[in-house]
């Protein structure tokens, strides 16, 4: 009982930080990249960006949605969420970046990646931290 209603409370409190995460991060993906650093230690760098910011994005869904019966609503966002790192690929032109399909692959398997693991993260949470099973 008490995981639920702990649960249910981080719910409400965990939606608008969530939104508001997703707004900054689709502005972000549109800034123009002039001032932004170039040189990092590893190649590929940006793609494990791109994985990381949509791994977050759909972690925060799945978390909004942790009930199995909202599943369908998790592969709903899920969809969405890949149209959207496609759609953001297709406009970044438009903003003096480039476009790259790479980086629509790195956000596919950023928002898969999290929408299978995630579940099981919740469930290691409620095991170790909550001590219920």
């Amino acid at each position: 009982m008490r995981q639920k209603i702990l649960f249910s409370h981080f719910r409400k409190i965990f939606i608008l930080p969530a939104i508001l995460f997703f707004i900054f991060i689709h502005l972000l993906l549109l800034f123009p990249t002039t001032n932004m650093p170039g040189n990092f230690s590893f190649p590929h760098f940006d793609k494990l960006v791109h994985f990381g910011i949509y791994f977050a994005l759909q972690f925060c869904a799945t978390i909004l949605f942790t009930k199995q019966t909202e599943r369908k609503k998790q592969i709903i966002i899920a969809l969405f969420l890949i149209i959207h790192g496609c759609f953001i690929e297709y406009i970044q032109p438009m903003t003096s970046r480039n476009f790259d399909n790479k980086d629509m692959i790195a956000d596919m398997m950023g928002v898969i990646t999290a929408w299978l693991w995630t579940p099981k993260i919740i469930d290691l949470i409620r095991i170790y931290l909550l001590k219920t099973k």
